[in-house]
């Protein structure tokens, strides 16, 4: 059975830029990966232009919440 999506927003600070974004998924770690793989395919990066190794949690450089309709 599949999870029911959630909406989330994040927000990233990716060189000087802060990028806010929402989407729907099933877990804050599932949206992690959808918001990286969004930002990265708007700002033409190949390969995910090391995104996730940038978001790893371990600076705090982005954020992301459920959203409550």
């Amino acid at each position: 059975m599949k999870k029911p999506r959630k909406l989330f927003k994040g927000v990233f600070s990716l060189g000087g830029e802060i990028i806010i974004r929402h989407l729907y998924a099933a877990s804050k770690e599932q949206a992690r990966v959808f918001f990286l793989r969004r930002i990265a395919k708007e700002k033409n990066l190949s390969g995910m232009g090391g995104l996730f190794k940038v978001f790893t949690g371990e600076k705090p450089n982005f954020v992301i919440e459920e959203e409550t309709p």
